[in-house]
């Protein structure tokens, strides 16, 4: 890489898991055939460097939240092109750029959460559980959803929950406790 760039491939570098976490969680099981996480990671990484200076003459928000929307944009392309999914509208572009939750994501989801509800030591119930959880979490309205999936899926912070979503920190430690108390709700309601 270039000499110009020191202090992007160091934080890059610092910030390769949790970025690569985020990948594994949101890209499509049928992608994960053809492409390789790491080579998402690297073509976002190609793409920081080439937007780097213009971040850096005003950088709006912190350097890993901007490099894990140089990401999510990179993956988004990456559906596109091998899912042949069509360009959204614009009106939905803004959302986009959030959130890209589909039937992978509530199912990595329901996976992570479903260690909360169920014994490990219960095969049986924990799938019961699983598809639960799954048909619940689609229920739930999509910035709820994707909160919880931002605090659990990616493991982000509520801060940054707060930045990715644009929303105050109160507000989205809020939505995230509402959303967690339906979800628990729904969860010992259907175990009825």
């Amino acid at each position: 890489m270039s000499s110009q760039n020191p202090s992007l491939e160091q934080v890059f570098s610092e910030h390769r898991e949790r970025l690569k976490r985020m990948v594994a969680f949101r890209i499509d099981p049928l992608l994960k055939r053809r492409v390789d996480e790491s080579d998402v990671i690297q073509d976002a990484f190609v793409e920081a460097c080439r937007k780097f200076d213009q971040y850096t003459l005003d950088p709006k928000i912190p350097m890993f939240l901007w490099l894990r929307m140089i990401v999510w944009e990179t993956l988004i392309d990456v559906h596109r092109h091998h899912m042949g999914v069509q360009a959204r509208d614009p009106r939905r572009e803004q959302y986009e750029k959030v959130s890209f939750f589909n039937q992978t994501s509530v199912l990595s989801l329901a996976n992570q959460l479903v260690g909360d509800f169920t014994p490990p030591f219960v095969s049986i119930a924990r799938e019961e559980t699983l598809q639960r959880l799954q048909r619940i979490l689609e229920e739930l309205e999509p910035i709820d959803r994707e909160i919880i999936a931002l605090r659990h899926g990616e493991q982000l912070s509520r801060i940054e929950v707060a930045t990715v979503l644009n929303i105050p920190i109160a507000t989205a430690a809020k939505r995230y406790v509402r959303a967690l108390s339906r979800l628990r709700q729904r969860m010992e309601s259907s175990d009825e």
